[in-house]
């Protein structure tokens, strides 16, 4: 049960381009950063 959490949790705080190279989920925490979440209680949307 707390596989998937860290998955989605680690994924959320990295930036774009590390979850572009690693394929889409991030296991591993690398440049962890809060841009993901200013930006969407900020206004902005969530997108695919």
């Amino acid at each position: 049960m707390l596989g998937p959490l860290w998955i989605v949790i680690v994924t959320s705080l990295s930036p774009k381009p590390v979850i572009d190279r690693v394929g889409g989920l991030v296991a591993i925490p690398q440049d962890i950063t809060f841009v993901n979440y200013t930006e969407l209680l900020g206004g902005g949307g969530v997108y695919l």
